[in-house]
């Protein structure tokens, strides 16, 4: 018994001074080297890092914080890096990388390295640059179109600084003189649609509007298709881009008033749209006692153009059904000589 005692502490000392090799529960492993991230590409929306292999490594894992420590994304991967998208413009990131040593390995994981990285801020286009035009006291906002915007935001604002008008067009001109007469303020955005783009800062132009004022008349030759008669008639252009034939049947107080469609159809500001049970039509009175109303037709379809201007060779016209909603199909003429 005493003998055991003595071999016990001998091997207990041996253990001790290193001199054998001695299973432990408490045995402390190497930890492994440690990932040094590096941030390789960065966008308005991602973040890409990257770090060298570490040996006897298993895996590696990372997790993504926003500014305030909220975790946005967070996973295991086998090899040395990781793109992570999504993410907010001009923000920066905090990214934890861990190298994973294995269970029944003689190394342990060490702790997380930190790396901080920023996405990159959005564009911002340029703003428009705008200029007045006034044509005869026809008042037209102009501006070049501006790169990468596909749109542009406006907003009319009165003396007072009333919003009167706002929207979303693709043109870059603003008809100003369709509003009614005074003094105006217009602002401008131009609006990307690409990623990585912002709009732009508005820009602001201050411009006065007339009252509607005539520009230019042309004596002419008026022709209906369904009486198949033409007449003396005469076409009058307005500032506000809007023009009249006055009379344009003959009867004083029964005038055919339009404007021009970007596609150059008329759009008339008289008579009635008349849309049921199938009709399409639009309704123009004539004032003729016996054929009292024209059943107009000036609308596109498809490809084709059921009524047209064109002031450079002195000519529109537009599709009626005559004086009967099931009538005659025809076309109502009128020609200038344009200058």
């Amino acid at each position: 018994m005493k003998m055991n005692k003595i071999l016990a502490m001998l091997l207990s000392l041996a253990c001790a001074t290193g001199f054998v090799a001695c299973d432990s529960d408490d045995e402390v492993k190497a930890p492994l080297d440690s990932p040094t991230p590096t941030n390789t590409f960065a966008n308005y929306e991602s973040l890409s890092f990257t770090w060298e292999s570490i040996d006897n490594c298993i895996q590696y894992g990372y997790q993504l914080l926003d500014p305030v420590g909220v975790k946005i994304d967070a996973g295991v991967v086998n090899k040395p890096g990781v793109t992570i998208s999504y993410l907010q413009p001009d923000t920066e990131y905090t990214l934890n990388v861990w190298a994973f040593a294995g269970l029944d390995t003689d190394y342990s994981t060490p702790p997380a390295v930190t790396l901080k990285a920023r996405t990159d801020a959005l564009i911002v286009i340029d703003s428009p640059v705008l200029k007045v035009v006034d044509n005869n006291g026809r008042v037209t906002i102009e501006w070049e179109a501006v790169e990468m915007a596909d749109s542009y935001d406006y907003t009319i604002a009165d003396s007072e600084g009333v919003t009167v008008q706002k929207g979303n067009q693709t043109d870059t001109s603003f008809l100003g003189s369709t509003l009614e007469e005074g003094d105006y303020t217009i602002t401008v955005i131009a609006v990307p649609t690409a990623g990585g783009y912002t709009s732009s800062k508005p820009a602001s132009i201050n411009f006065h509007v007339e009252g509607v004022a005539e520009l230019w008349r042309a004596e002419g030759a008026y022709y209906s298709g369904t009486l198949k008669q033409d007449w003396d008639a005469t076409l009058i252009a307005y500032s506000d881009g809007s023009y009249s034939i006055p009379a344009f049947y003959g009867v004083e107080g029964y005038d055919l008033n339009f404007t021009v469609g970007e596609l150059w159809e008329l759009n008339f500001t008289v008579g009635t749209h008349y849309q049921q049970d199938g009709w399409n039509e639009w309704l123009l009175p004539t004032g003729l006692t016996d054929n009292p109303i024209l059943y107009a037709y000036p609308f596109i379809g498809g490809t084709s153009a059921y009524s047209y201007f064109n002031a450079e060779t002195g000519e529109l016209g537009f599709g009626t059904y005559g004086f009967a909603m099931d009538g005659e199909w025809a076309y109502d003429e009128f020609y200038w000589v344009a200058e």
